[in-house]
């Protein structure tokens, strides 16, 4: 797959020639002019592309590695979806010939194009920068993503969305940082003029929920859960493992690591994440039922999950399917708001959920440490006893005093 570029030469003149770019696919000839212009003896034929030494030749050969990146990444991206590319939608789809500017997700894919093909990247970076366009598509539908209107305050939304959205920090901040990797390198393409997005600070040590409830599920909303008739097998796996985690106290890492063999019988033997102890759980007829289900898929693994954001998201769609639309008030950058739980639906709720329906039972803080292989002081500080049992518990003042009164 190559793209040529040559002079077209025209009789008795050598000055001022027409850059055009040839390129052969499935047969077909494109042929199209660059909109650049150069003087014979200024031509290298072998690279095809205007000697180093002459006056603008830089941004010249700029120009024409992007129009070549552009449709050898097109055609590619049609290859590996199936597509068979034609001459015709190359000139509907390549930005400079059909006249219009590359949009904001078109240029991203150039700039990871650019990237990949010098090798510049560890697998790990362009892996991140993967996952970033996914996060960026999906809030694009929320916030239409322009170059002209990237600002301090679409960027504060962005980073409002992914707080929303469970994502740390850290995580939050990295993204950021990499979006204006991104931003610099279009600027200095010419992609982008708009140059707001300098201004922007994120501030890695800002709390940025102020007051974030302790996302859990209750009893007849985890039934509810567990009757939602599903038929996409992805979905009902994410259900499954949810359901199994709240019956357990598991978390993500803990289940995405639950071999087969670390069920036998009616317990459950497992090392919970970040820490050294090894657990014994007697498991419920719920959980028994769904560890059941799983053991005889290939593998040894129980449970081949999704990646922690692609769990979350379809967690929330399940949620959203269940009906779990309790409203919980969501203090984000000082401006109240509210949200249905299944928006607040996390992996995390899990554990959550565990601990708030062994608290409404009356089981003891000493099992739940058992249960969990967390300290007593752990449980406390991270998941906080259920409203209702605190206030059971506070009604009991009642009758002591109006029997002493």
């Amino acid at each position: 797959m190559k793209v040529h570029f040559y002079l077209d030469r025209h009789r008795g003149k050598q000055e001022n020639l027409p850059v055009f770019l040839h390129f052969w696919n499935r047969g077909e000839l494109l042929r199209v002019f660059t909109g650049e212009h150069c003087d014979e003896k200024n031509w290298n034929s072998k690279t095809e592309r205007v000697k180093n030494n002459i006056r603008n030749a830089r941004e010249i050969n700029r120009i024409l590695d992007a129009q070549e990146n552009e449709i050898v990444r097109f055609v590619r991206q049609e290859k590996t979806s199936g597509n068979i590319c034609t001459k015709v939608e190359l000139k509907q789809n390549i930005s400079f010939i059909n006249g219009k500017k590359p949009g904001f997700f078109q240029v991203w894919d150039a700039f990871v194009f650019e990237h990949e093909m010098k090798q510049t990247w560890s697998k790990a970076t362009y892996l991140n920068f993967k996952v970033l366009k996914n996060h960026l598509l999906a809030f694009d539908k929320k916030v239409a993503i322009k170059f002209e209107t990237i600002d301090k305050k679409v960027l504060q939304s962005f980073v409002t969305y992914q707080t929303i959205n469970g994502l740390s920090l850290t995580y939050i901040n990295k993204n950021i940082n990499q979006l204006k990797w991104f931003l610099n390198w279009a600027s200095i393409k010419g992609h982008n003029r708009n140059l707001s997005y300098k201004q922007f600070r994120f501030r890695k040590k800002e709390k940025i929920i102020i007051a974030r409830p302790d996302i859990y599920l209750t009893p007849p909303e985890l039934i509810r859960i567990l009757k939602l008739k599903i038929q996409d097998q992805r979905v009902e796996l994410v259900r499954d493992a949810f359901c199994f985690a709240c019956f357990t106290g598991l978390n993500y890492a803990e289940l995405a690591r639950l071999r087969k063999k670390d069920i036998s019988g009616t317990q459950l033997c497992y090392n919970p994440h970040k820490t050294n102890r090894i657990v014994v759980v007697e498991l419920a007829d719920t959980s028994k039922i769904i560890a059941e289900k799983y053991k005889s898929t290939p593998g040894i693994f129980l449970f081949v999950l999704p990646g922690i954001q692609v769990f979350n998201r379809v967690l929330k769609e399940i949620g959203n399917q269940a009906g779990i639309d309790e409203m919980h008030c969501l203090d984000v950058l000082k401006e109240d708001t509210r949200y249905p739980k299944w928006q607040l639906l996390s992996s995390s709720a899990s554990k959550r959920t565990f601990i708030n329906m062994c608290v409404g039972l009356g089981i003891g803080m000493d099992v739940m440490t058992g249960l969990t292989g967390y300290a007593a002081s752990t449980l406390n500080k991270y998941y906080p006893l259920a409203k209702d049992k605190i206030n059971n518990e506070i009604r009991k003042l009642n009758s002591a005093i109006i029997t002493n009164i």
